[in-house]
Parts: C-alpha cells; sequence; structure tokens
C-alpha cells in the first residue's frame, strides 16, 4: 500500500529531512465519522522511485473492524468509499459513459476473494440498455459491465489477457479493478481500503508477479480499488526464523471479512455510479 511505503520512506529519511520525499504530496485528516483519511499524489519520477509506485493518486481510508460494525457505520463507510471513488472516477475519466468491473483474485481461497464478491455485488446494467432502454433510463442506472477473470492457475491465461480481451469487445470508458492486498503493517489488515487511478499489478504483494493491469495496457483510464487480507508472518514476529520468511498469514475470521468487505466495495460502485439505489435496496438483492 502507498501509506506504507510512505510511512516506510519518511522513516529512511528521518536523520536526512523531516519533509515529504521530492514528488510527493501528502494530506491526511480525521472525517466526519470518525474515519482517517489520507491522500498521496506521486507527482514525478522522484517521488515515483521514493515509493517504488507509479505516478497518480493514492487515497487510502481507515475504517473500524467490519465483523463489529453497525449497520450505520456499515452504510456510513459505504458512502464514504463511494464519495472517494467518484471523485477518483471524475479524474480519471470526466467523460465516462460505461464501466467494467473487474473483481480479481480466487473465489475459491477467502484471502484472496474479496474482488469476486464485490463483482457479485455491483449491478450489471450493460444488458439491461441494450434491451429495455426506458427501464434503464427510468431507474436511473448507470452502463455497468463485470467481469470475474479468476487467476491464472484456474484458467491458464494472465488476467490481464482475459480483461483486454473484454475491453476491447465492449469498449468501456473506465475499467476498475478489485483486488486483495498485502499489508506491511498489522493495524492495516482488513481494515483500509486503498484507491488509486494507477491500476494493479496482481499478486505483486505476495511475490507472485502478473502483468499490469492499467490504462497503457487496456488503452482506458484504471481505477484500482484494494483492501490488504494478508501479511508476511515475519512481519509480526521479532526475530523470526527463515521458515516464516515468504510465509502469509490472515485473520482466522477472513472467510466472513472478505464477504462483508466485497460487499461493501460493491455496494459503493452501486452507490458512485448509478443514481437510484439505495444501500437498504442493495442488501435486499442478495
Amino acid at each position: 500500500m502507498a501509506a506504507e511505503l510512505r510511512t516506510g520512506a519518511m522513516a529512511q529519511n528521518a536523520k536526512k529531512k523531516d519533509h515529504e520525499p521530492d514528488g510527493v504530496i501528502y494530506d491526511e485528516c480525521i472525517l466526519p465519522s470518525g474515519n482517517k483519511k489520507s491522500t498521496i499524489d506521486i507527482v514525478n519520477e522522484n517521488g515515483s522511485g521514493s515509493l517504488g509506485r507509479p505516478c497518480g493518486r493514492y487515497v487510502t481510508i481507515s475504517f473500524d473492524d467490519i465483523i463489529d460494525m453497525t449497520y450505520d457505520r456499515f452504510e456510513s463507510l459505504c458512502r464514504i468509499v463511494s464519495a472517494e471513488l467518484a471523485d477518483i472516477a471524475d479524474r480519471a475519466a470526466p467523460q465516462r459513459t460505461s464501466l467494467l468491473l473487474c473483481g480479481l483474485g480466487n473465489r475459491r481461497l477467502a484471502s484472496d476473494a474479496i474482488g469476486t464478491y464485490a463483482a457479485e455485488a455491483v449491478i450489471s446494467t450493460r444488458h439491461i440498455k441494450e434491451y429495455n432502454r426506458a427501464l434503464f433510463d427510468g431507474a436511473g442506472f448507470f452502463d455497468v459491465s463485470t467481469l470475474c477473470p479468476g487467476v491464472k492457475a484456474q484458467t491458464g491465461m494472465e488476467t490481464a489477457e482475459l480483461i483486454l480481451g473484454a475491453v476491447k469487445s465492449i469498449s468501456p470508458s473506465l475499467v476498475i479493478a478489485v483486488d486483495s492486498l498485502a499489508a506491511g503493517q498489522s493495524e492495516n489488515l482488513c481494515r483500509t481500503v486503498q484507491l488509486t487511478d494507477t491500476g494493479i499489478a496482481p499478486g505483486s504483494g505476495i511475490g507472485n508477479h502478473r502483468t499490469a493491469i492499467n490504462r497503457e495496457l487496456l488503452g482506458v483510464p484504471v481505477v484500482a480499488i484494494g483492501v490488504p487480507t494478508v501479511i508476511d508472518a515475519a512481519t509480526l514476529v521479532p526475530d523470526a526464523p527463515d521458515s516464516l520468511y515468504g510465509m502469509f498469514v490472515s485473520p482466522k475470521d477472513i472467510d466472513a471479512r472478505a464477504l462483508l468487505i466485497g460487499r461493501m466495495i460493491g455496494y459503493s460502485v452501486n452507490l458512485a455510479f448509478h443514481r437510484s439505489i439505495s444501500v437498504p435496496d442493495m442488501m435486499i438483492m442478495q
């Protein structure tokens, strides 16, 4: 996550200077809801080199334990993420007319299933627009398609290849990719969501680098949404033995957390793009 990389960069430079690395603009605030929001803008190659991330905007929102969250807090979180998503989408594709939502990951592995759960919660409407335009317009829908491309071990194909094929077929004006991330700090595990306009490289957090899904590849703007669901075991254990390095762990109730977080992201996408939909409406549809 960009916020964790910035913290690391600041720590490394602490003896040299007490301000942001060149090319990095940072802002942090507490929202009226009590959620913390941080925004990192990487504006040049110096900043990109310092943080090891492409130039662009990275927004991170913290949230309470989703297992114990009340309905009111859950709905508030959906609206917060929705507002940030709408803002970053406006910056990336101000003239957008259609959306392809890609739920990345492995549906059979809970810690990697957030993207697929999110896609299941998103209301797909492209077919309605094609066959019943009056209903589409009257309901205030946006042109949305969803895709769950699976992982290479299941399909034999790169995730990026499948998404590129879909983009060539339906020509969306914006792609949103949702995926699970790896945390570098335990307090972020299943408690932060990152939105960025730079796209995503599936598997990079655990060293399993796959083709990046970004504007350069697809030819359209790509917004990525990610939540850290695993952490390197060695990060949690002081003086960890070599056997722990490269071993990733997740919370024991990751199945429930992944489902709720995936739904939260899916609901947030619906709120950001469909004009006449509410969280209670979406919960009834599940």
